[in-house]
């Protein structure tokens, strides 16, 4: 349960909001309602354009960032604090 370790703010953050998932989800959704491509190339850039046109999906900001940088900067001091641009 290394989950548990971190502080309520951090761990909002982990289970409401996953990049990774939904990431997968865009390029799943483009893979399987095609069956095949005429080659690398081409299955390449539909996904390339697929990222593209939903980009603003997987990249948003996280809910209350400031208390979970914050925690962060307390659980782990400056093993994070030195990748912070100021």
């Amino acid at each position: 349960m290394a989950f548990m370790d971190y502080g309520q703010n951090i761990r909002r953050m982990i289970y409401t909001t996953n990049p990774v998932e939904a990431l997968h989800r865009i390029m799943r959704k483009i893979t399987k309602t095609k069956g095949a491509w005429c080659n690398d190339k081409g299955l390449i850039k539909q996904l390339y354009l697929a990222l593209k046109y939903n980009e603003k999906s997987w990249k948003r900001n996280a809910f209350s960032w400031l208390a979970i940088h914050r925690e962060l900067i307390e659980k782990f001091g400056n093993r994070y604090a030195q990748f912070i641009v100021q």
